[in-house]
């Protein structure tokens, strides 16, 4: 026992001056850094039950929500999805309705609507998520702005049965949400049960299996609760064709914008046969 507790000092000591290295290297992915080293250290205890991996994840102030919203990597895909979001709401000739699942941390909210924050009483955007929590600090992050909303919804249940109108909302947003749910085929039609005719599902998501990932969110129960296994036999993520492949058969006119080297993807997709909207990305 004196020898392994030698070992573990010995290996916390070394993992902790290269996360000293890495920082001084990389200062601008401190943030995903500093996460990797904290969930990585705590591993093991994860794996015996003596650590709850969303305490990790979340509770710090230096968590998981700042790598939804302050990384590198998670400015530019939030960038990237408001920038479409920016381009249908110039467009609309009437207020915009606009739905955002799982939207957590708020991190690709924030920057969606301080993007489209002008246009206020032109917007209605619904913040939506399966966390009490999450929607409370929600309430307090956006409060200055009016035309936000907050409700309870999981997309894995049938949106109508929870007290959701149908082909309600010109644009859905889901980030890094879907692959977390067990059907993605499921997901993906009560999704398009709340698209206007014409509208918009919008889909950030991660394309390619990484060990940084897996170290951090495959620490939780969430992340490997897929039963889809002819879609994902093995991993949650499905790569940026097989999602285009899947959109197509459930019927979604869909393209996809590649972002963060290829690690993750922007997908648009029109579900419902409408008039063809011109921000259709390849359109």
């Amino acid at each position: 026992k004196l020898f392994e507790g030698i070992l573990e000092m010995d290996a916390a000591g070394v993992a902790e001056e290269l996360r000293r290295e890495l920082i001084a290297a990389y200062p601008g992915s401190a943030v995903e850094i500093e996460l990797l080293a904290r969930c990585g250290s705590a591993l093991p205890a994860v794996l015996r039950g003596e650590a709850d991996p969303l305490q990790l994840l979340f509770q710090p102030a230096e968590g998981a929500g700042n790598v939804y919203g302050d990384s590198p990597f998670a400015r530019l895909l939030n960038e990237t999805v408001a920038d479409v979001v920016a381009r249908i709401s110039a467009e609309a000739t009437r207020p915009i309705r606009i739905l955002e699942i799982g939207a957590g941390t708020g991190g690709t909210t924030a920057t969606v609507v301080n993007r489209i924050a002008e246009r206020n009483g032109a917007i209605d955007y619904r913040f939506t998520d399966l966390s009490a929590a999450f929607l409370s600090k929600a309430q307090e992050r956006f409060a200055a702005h009016p035309f936000v909303s907050f409700e309870v919804l999981d997309i894995e249940r049938d949106p109508i049965a929870q007290g959701f109108e149908a082909g309600s909302f010109d644009v859905v947003i889901a980030a890094n949400v879907l692959h977390a749910t067990a059907e993605l085929r499921v997901s993906l039609a009560h999704a398009r049960q709340l698209l206007a005719p014409g509208g918009a599902l919008i889909l950030l998501e991660a394309v390619k299996p990484s060990r940084f990932s897996d170290l951090i969110f495959g620490l939780t129960e969430g992340w490997w609760r897929f039963r889809d296994h002819d879609l994902r036999a093995e991993h949650p993520l499905l790569s940026r064709d097989r999602w285009l492949s899947l959109l197509a058969d459930e019927k979604f006119d869909a393209d996809a914008i590649d972002a963060a080297s290829g690690e993750q993807a922007i997908l648009v997709a029109r579900g419902e046969a409408g008039p063809a909207p011109g921000w259709i990305v390849g359109g």
